[in-house]
């Protein structure tokens, strides 16, 4: 989550909502993490992610699961979003596309880490590989602005010191 904030902070669009007012720029980061529960699935909320440090979030979002899978959130945890992250890696699935949740204007779909042969300095290794796919409502955020978010959040994930920078 805290990688998605640094992201977020340079490129504020992907934490907007499109009203029939105007495009609304929201000041507070409200992740959504999409939950798998035996009726379908819920999205719990951290709010105020730019104010939590990440045992607080990590605290947060291990009630909100343990809540959601024992069928206790209640409307205020499941409401506010600005940004969904739907996580897929627990399963052999190493990517997918997420529908956004309205009226948010970007979801994040993550993938499971394989680990991928590259070639690097003229040698041949392997390192894992976690694929990253954004959805992102095109009345607010068009397909360049939306890569140079995925492609500064790939920066963060990749150096996870520049999330506390």
């Amino acid at each position: 989550f805290k990688c998605m904030e640094k992201a977020i902070h340079k490129f504020p669009y992907v934490n907007a909502s499109f009203t029939e007012e105007a495009i609304v720029l929201h000041g507070d980061i409200n992740i959504g993490l999409a939950v798998s529960v035996e009726d379908g699935l819920v999205v719990p909320v951290v709010k105020n992610v730019e104010k939590k440090n990440v045992f607080e979030i990590s605290d947060v979002n291990k009630e909100n699961v343990a809540k959601a899978r024992a069928g206790k959130l209640s409307l205020e945890e499941m409401s506010g979003g600005t940004i969904t992250l739907s996580n897929l890696g627990m399963y052999p699935v190493t990517q997918f596309t997420a529908i956004i949740n309205p009226p948010e204007s970007c979801i994040l779909a993550i993938g499971a880490i394989e680990d991928k042969p590259v070639f690097e300095n003229g040698v041949w290794k392997t390192k894992p590989v976690m694929r990253i796919a954004g959805s992102f409502d095109h009345r607010v955020i068009d397909g360049a602005y939306g890569a140079q978010f995925l492609t500064e959040l790939k920066r963060v994930i990749e150096n996870p010191a520049l999330a506390f920078l």
